[in-house]
């Protein structure tokens, strides 16, 4: 014989009200309104499994349409015929690091002499090609990263961007 208890716990497992605020319950929540019991009393020949998972999959569109929809309208109203929106502050963000980067290899080195009594160097033609060099190469793959961007939107391929992001 089990223990009252115990049978008591197990009684109480249905009321939705408790086991709710157990829960925690969130409005919010796109499945919060699914109960899985509710088909619970169909007899097998009404598919009561088939019904509960009409409902779950009508709750997993309503939350997609609601949370990942925008998302993906914003990134589509993003594509250009060479790449996307983006570009523009991308090869700003880009020209901004190669030329802060390139001060600042500059002002290590000026520093360096400077600790030994040296005066500091004057721009040179070769460090100003080596700088012009670098940001060349940077806006350029800036724009190839750019049209691959473009092409990974279009074909529906971001789903891979943590993965390719790690490949890199």
């Amino acid at each position: 014989m089990a223990n009252p208890e115990f049978l008591n716990f197990l009684s109480g497992l249905n009321d939705g009200g408790r086991m709710g605020q157990f829960y925690d319950y969130d409005p919010n929540n796109p499945y919060g309104n699914i109960n899985p019991y509710r088909y619970s009393n169909m007899s097998p020949e009404d598919n009561p499994a088939d019904k509960l998972l009409a409902e779950l999959t009508r709750a997993q569109l309503e939350d997609y349409r609601q949370r990942f929809e925008p998302v993906e309208n914003a990134l589509v109203g993003s594509i250009t015929a060479t790449g996307t929106t983006q570009i523009g502050a991308d090869l700003d963000r880009t020209r901004s690091a190669v030329i802060g980067s390139a001060e600042n290899v500059r002002g290590q080195s000026n520093r360096f002499r400077e600790r030994y009594g040296l005066s500091a160097m004057q721009q040179t033609t070769e460090r100003s090609n080596a700088t012009t060099g670098a940001l060349v190469g940077g806006l350029n793959a800036t724009r190839a990263v750019d049209a691959e961007r473009r092409d990974a939107i279009i074909s529906g391929g971001l789903s891979a961007v943590g993965q390719q992001t790690r490949n890199i």
